[in-house]
């Protein structure tokens, strides 16, 4: 009996959506074998497998958890997951790369760091421990808009998502060294042998955790 998968992806009010959107256009050559309802989040495939939308941050998360075969989302999201739940995911390459990066940003000049304000809390604080002069950082997690309280923190840093760069010269942060690229990828447990032909997954290339965070979390 063939296994039915269950696939996560970000739906299309996700910053990843255009990327997954073409992605699935290649590789889900046949139509829904049930007609999607508006704002269903869910369309089951003419191959038998499901495929469900779900916030980009949060497909790693349940692809760690068990609770999906495959997922579809950011590289930095990938890491982050693979942090936080000390499951070693199999992340392969899917997409071309895109013009943004995870970045440490601050004002220029300012030397001493005791904060670092992040949407990526076990990713930054990975990084911190190995930085001369960072390793001792409270790391502090928030959901966006972070940069106005890094920029008005006289100690304070960001660990974020910089696309344009529009928002951190907007507020002050300056001085940034990009980490980590948030290309399309593809994950699975590597206990799973889950393998979905339209996106031919043992084909991709595999990408390796950053340097800084090579060991997976314990």
């Amino acid at each position: 009996m063939t296994r039915r998968l269950r696939i996560v992806a970000p739906s299309d009010t996700s910053r990843l959506y255009p990327v997954v959107a073409d992605v699935l256009a290649h590789a889900l050559v046949s139509e829904p074998a049930t007609a999607s309802k508006r704002r269903s989040l869910v369309r089951q495939l003419t191959t038998g497998d499901v495929l469900i939308n779900c916030r980009g941050t949060d497909a790693p998360l349940l692809v760690a958890r068990g609770l999906a075969d495959i997922g579809l989302t950011g590289y930095d999201m990938a890491v982050e997951a693979v942090l936080a739940t000390g499951q070693d995911l199999e992340i392969r390459s899917l997409a071309p790369a895109r013009a943004s990066f995870v970045c440490y940003a601050t004002v220029p000049g300012r030397t001493s760091i005791r904060r670092l304000y992040t949407e990526y809390p076990h990713t930054a604080a990975r990084w911190a421990r190995g930085t001369r002069g960072l390793h001792d950082v409270e790391v502090i997690p928030l959901h966006g808009s972070l940069e106005g309280l890094a920029r008005e923190d006289p100690d304070a840093a960001a660990f974020v998502l910089v696309t344009t760069g529009e928002t951190l010269e907007a507020n002050g942060l300056l001085e940034k060294t990009p980490l980590i690229a948030t290309d399309l990828c593809l994950v699975r447990r590597r206990d799973d042998s889950a393998e979905f032909d339209g996106l031919a997954m043992n084909s991709l290339p595999l990408l390796a955790l950053p340097h800084f965070c090579a060991e997976t979390a314990r």
